[in-house]
């Protein structure tokens, strides 16, 4: 998936790796998902997000590839019937299952993962992945080739009336608009949010070669008939010499597409537009001026005044030429008019606020804290799990600690080595924990009693912050 920043984003369906591309630079994080079997990448608020079915949780990605607040995914393990799809504005992840038929969300901002179920169809239907448009979210439902639109916010669902396509179709937004296309058929077209539908033919399906033009004119009565259309009456009279310049031929049809069984593409035939004759318009005489002699003018009565029967009439006349005029006088040149004082410009706008200085930058690190339980009276085991973590960039990794403490009859009380998990993922630690052994003996051959054990965690946040929890002694 591609984020707002431009970004290509890559993740391993079988090793769990991610690989991010920032223009040509290419980055790695290596087992970035700890089960990466049927994990996707979806974005929401135009950041990348990993969505784990596995473990049933989902986190923001930051800029360097770590991991941001972890929030849960209320689906049921095992079903893999579910789809995902993000928020275009929000940080949030929809989830729809096909078994269940409900629509679920997890809000990365907020953590909620359950006060969202709405049911949008009956159970055991196939679904596919849900697309939000302008606060709403539609869902396909393959089974029935009909859409539902979502209203989240208040809770309603309304459905296509009738079946849109058949088999798996697709859906996609397009500047607000939601387009769905049955690449197997001529059925395509646009779904509004009120769930009515407006299609669209993408070809003849009984001659896929013949263009399609979903809105062709009609002309009316009182349009004008193309030139080259049959039947339209007699063709127009020639041109004469006061008529105006023909227009330009049309250019030659685009040669067609290889590969495309319609043929080329035609523009469509918008018939009887063509505009009206412009009216005759008198050439002017660009002759010199004659001088004065006899001239004779011959005018054609052939016009629409004209009478059935054709007559010329000749008149003569006689004119003097009186060669041209002088100029007038323009008389005296008057002084331009005076501007007066330029305008008072007033004072200087006051400079803008600059507002609230930002925070400062977060070099704490995470607030961790951990708790430790012993398994029996024998303490062999003690199970260390993550009881609380925070940080506003978010956590990034753990570790937890243990150090045991026995008691030898012959030597006194013994502090063993430290044990300590490897980089976990903090909510795997806080909803799981980890178990620790007890490995001892005394010098001498004696049975060690174990006195206690102290347990703490460290951790990392994406910015690369370090910090330790309190140390908790386990009694």
């Amino acid at each position: 998936m591609v984020d707002n920043d431009g970004r290509l984003w890559l993740l391993g369906s079988s090793s769990g790796d991610l690989a991010w591309f920032d223009g040509a630079e290419q980055h790695d994080r290596a087992a970035a998902v700890a089960h990466p079997e049927g994990a996707v990448l979806v974005a929401a608020g135009g950041s990348p997000v990993v969505v784990d079915p596995g473990t049933r949780t989902v986190w923001r990605l930051t800029d360097t590839g770590g991991s941001g607040r972890v929030v849960c995914l209320d689906i049921a393990p095992g079903d893999a019937t579910v789809h995902f799809g993000g928020s275009a504005a929000r940080r949030r992840v929809y989830s729809v299952s096909g078994d269940q038929g409900v629509l679920r969300v997890s809000d990365l901002d907020s953590g909620a993962c359950k006060e969202v179920a709405i049911s949008v169809f009956p159970g055991g239907n196939d679904l596919g992945d849900p697309w939000e448009s302008q606060g709403r979210v539609f869902v396909p439902n393959f089974t029935t080739g009909t859409v539902a639109v979502v209203d989240v916010a208040e809770g309603r669902v309304v459905e296509t009336p009738e079946a849109i396509a058949g088999g798996h179709f697709e859906l996609f937004d397009h500047d607000g608009i939601v387009f769905y296309n049955d690449p197997d058929s001529d059925k395509a077209g646009v779904i509004q949010l009120d769930g009515t539908v407006t299609p669209v033919a993408k070809y003849n399906p009984d001659d896929p070669s013949e263009d399609v033009i979903n809105a062709p004119h009609r002309p009316n009565a009182n349009e004008l008939a193309s030139p080259a259309e049959p039947g339209a009456g007699s063709p127009p009279a020639a041109p004469g010499p006061t008529d105006p310049a023909p227009s330009p031929s049309p250019p030659p049809p685009p040669p067609p597409v290889p590969g495309d069984p319609r043929g080329p593409r035609r523009t469509a035939d918008h018939r009887g537009q063509h505009p009206a004759r412009a009216p005759r318009r008198q050439v002017p005489d660009t002759r010199p001026p004659p001088g004065p002699t006899s001239t004779t003018s011959t005018t054609d009565s052939t016009g629409p005044s004209a009478s059935a029967s054709s007559s010329t009439s000749t008149s003569s006349s006689t004119t003097d030429n009186p060669g041209p005029l002088p100029p007038p006088d323009p008389g005296p040149s008057l002084p331009p008019p005076d501007p007066g004082p330029p305008p008072d410009p007033g004072p200087p706008p006051p400079p803008p606020d600059p507002g609230p200085p930002p925070p400062p930058p977060d070099t704490d690190g995470p607030q961790l804290a951990v708790r430790g339980e012993r398994s029996g009276p024998d303490f062999d085991l003690v199970a260390v799990t993550l009881s609380d973590y925070s940080d506003p960039s978010g956590v990034l990794s753990v570790r937890l600690h243990i150090v045991f403490r026995w008691f030898c009859p012959a030597g006194g009380e013994v502090t063993g080595s430290e044990q300590q998990t490897g980089d976990t993922d903090p909510f795997i630690a806080n909803a799981f924990g980890w178990g620790f052994q007890s490995f001892a003996s005394c010098l001498n051959g004696d049975v060690p009693s174990i006195n206690g054990a102290t347990v703490w965690a460290t951790g990392i946040d994406t910015l690369g912050n370090g910090a330790e929890s309190p140390h908790i002694d386990v009694p």
